[in-house]
């Protein structure tokens, strides 16, 4: 659903966020 797609979105976004260069 929607929620689940925002949810795996913003997961990424966090882990690219958090992931060290």
């Amino acid at each position: 659903g929607l929620l689940a797609s925002l949810g795996k979105v913003f997961g990424g976004y966090l882990a690219e966020k958090l992931k060290p260069k």
